[in-house]
């Protein structure tokens, strides 16, 4: 069923803004509370690190911090995907931080082959698209610059453009940044219209939107089996020992 137009509010973007500082800042604080906690912890181990750094450095001392490096780092980067993710199901459902953690992964897990795909061409396209904006940026500098240095009011172009490129890619990532974070909320909405569909009820995506991420349903449900099929053999094992 196609939604009609009273069905949304005058001014949807304010309503949302609205309902989420009403009913869900704490869940918000939280998710930010995560990663802070996570982000303090890696801060602790640089300064630990800078404490008993010795003269010549042990390579034991060495391993071991950037162990706990790369383990934060991951950390850090699979609890802030599940926290936009859980935003997005709490946004859906209102559910709180935990339920909609516990909901978004269960989701996510059933769909990992148009996960894994969405992923793929979103980052290609998102990479190309902070590469592009970095270069128009530093492109138009150069021929702004060029037409000063060629008037004598500059010595060199050099470093304005380099200076260019690197301001356009810092914006052109907060931008995208947004942008995918749209991605994700429109993907995970889809993954939520579909699972929510029952009987000969359709779906409210659009045909191309359709088409587009089920063409990856069957790659999805492979693997969800398997996934499945490996986790029940493991435990018949335990419980046989």
């Amino acid at each position: 069923m196609t939604p009609t137009p009273n069905s949304l509010p005058s001014s949807p973007v304010c309503a949302s803004c609205w309902r989420a500082m009403r009913f869900h800042m704490g869940t918000i604080s939280f998710s930010s509370l995560i990663i802070a906690v996570i982000q303090f912890v890696r801060w602790c181990v640089a300064y630990v690190e800078e404490k008993t750094r010795g003269d010549p450095r042990s390579k034991c001392q060495q391993a071991v911090f950037c162990l706990c490096y790369c383990l934060l780092w991951c950390l850090e980067c699979c609890m802030d995907k599940i926290s936009k993710n859980a935003l997005v199901f709490t946004a859906i459902y209102g559910d709180s931080f935990c339920p909609a953690v516990c909901g978004s992964f269960a989701l996510i897990f059933s769909n990992l082959g148009r996960v894994a795909a969405i992923n793929m061409v979103s980052h290609t396209v998102m990479g190309m698209g902070k590469l592009l904006i970095s270069l128009a940026t530093a492109g138009i500098c150069a021929i702004i610059m060029n037409q000063a240095y060629g008037s004598k009011e500059v010595s060199g172009i050099a470093l304005p453009v380099v200076i260019c490129f690197l301001i356009g890619y810092m914006v052109a990532t907060f931008m995208i940044g947004v942008f995918e974070t749209a991605v994700d909320t429109i993907f995970i909405c889809f993954l939520v219209d579909e699972a929510s569909a029952k009987g000969n009820t359709p779906l409210r995506a659009s045909a191309e939107l359709q088409a587009l991420v089920g063409k990856y349903a069957d790659e999805s449900k492979k693997i969800a089996d398997e996934k499945k099929k490996n986790g029940t053999r493991a435990g018949t094992e335990m419980t046989a020992k």
